[in-house]
């Protein structure tokens, strides 16, 4: 993997952490930074929510030092709002997203979103300004079409953000309708990379190393952006293909509890779902993973784990 600049942001290679909601916590974002990662990105962020001072939304969007470089992902309608958002955050972070390609219907609710697909002079508007008012890297993550793949839509919401000063272009290879499922048209990808002079970074159907190097080959493209398949798999930014002992997973997850303590993530619903993500792909993992999602505590969850070791 080559070495990845994004504005003044040099990166050590193009494998990076995708905002994935609701799974990147700063715990979970330490570990990946530690397992390689060149870039982790923290989940979506309420633009609206974060200039409001919600509690819930500050602690979405609170870094460490130890997991950087780090990007925070934003989304909204709203030039003045989103503007506000960046402002607040852009000092702990190395790099600002602006999410255009959600399919949530909260988020399209808002105008925010895939719904801005729909919106290419909003984009461009909303793009110009957050550019102008801050001081590190912006890059905005996109769809490759809304219902339907759509090289021609793409490539001109593509060369609008390129425009209006973004440092590099995120493109999931999927569409909105599809969401995080069905299958990618890494073509649309190869096709934005070779109009576009700024990086352009990959996204979608990237489930190993393998397919990383796979999609950078086929696309051209500058970088990977990996989601699904690091949810609990920190090790696929390693640069390898060796399996993970059980042993090495559970050293890995209680490595990431301790984190979680200090970050005092504690909520215990969500502690035993990310358990459930790092425990797979072994013999047995199956029954316990299904019994992880009965615990009430974090030594419930180390007794369990513990005694499936010696199974």
């Amino acid at each position: 993997m080559a070495n990845l600049k994004i504005g003044n942001l040099q990166l050590k290679d193009g494998l990076i952490l995708a905002p994935l909601a609701g799974i990147n916590d700063i715990a979970f974002r330490r570990i990946c930074a530690e397992h390689g990662a060149s870039l982790v990105y923290t989940g979506m962020v309420n633009a609206n929510a974060l200039v409001r001072g919600n509690k819930a939304t500050k602690k979405l969007a609170q870094t460490c030092d130890e997991e950087r470089p780090v990007g925070i992902q934003i989304f909204g309608s709203n030039p003045e709002t989103l503007v506000k958002a960046a402002k607040l955050v852009q000092d702990q972070v190395d790099i600002i997203d602006i999410n255009m390609g959600c399919p949530d219907k909260n988020v399209i609710k808002q105008g925010a979103g895939s719904a801005l697909l729909r919106r290419p002079k909003k984009i461009g508007e909303l793009v110009s300004s957050v550019k102008k008012a801050i001081h590190v890297p912006l890059t905005v993550k996109i769809r490759s079409g809304i219902e339907k793949f759509s090289i021609e839509d793409t490539l001109k919401i593509a060369k609008i953000i390129e425009t209006n000063g973004a440092d590099a272009l995120i493109l999931h290879s999927r569409t909105a309708k599809q969401g995080g499922s069905g299958i990618v048209d890494w073509n649309i990808i190869k096709a934005v990379k070779e109009h576009l002079s700024i990086p352009v970074i990959g996204n979608g159907g990237v489930k190993t190393l393998s397919d990383a190097k796979l999609m950078m080959k086929d696309t051209g493209c500058d970088g990977v952006m990996i989601g699904t398949a690091a949810m609990g798999n920190p090790f696929i930014f390693e640069k390898t293909n060796e399996k993970r002992t059980y042993e090495e997973i559970k050293e890995t997850f209680y490595r990431y509890l301790e984190y979680a303590k200090h970050y005092e993530i504690e909520n215990i619903f969500y502690l035993r779902m990310q358990a459930q993500l790092f425990f797979k792909g072994f013999r047995s993992a199956a029954s316990l993973r299904k019994e992880l999602g009965y615990v009430d505590s974090i030594d419930g969850l180390k007794k369990l784990i513990e005694l499936n070791a010696r199974v």
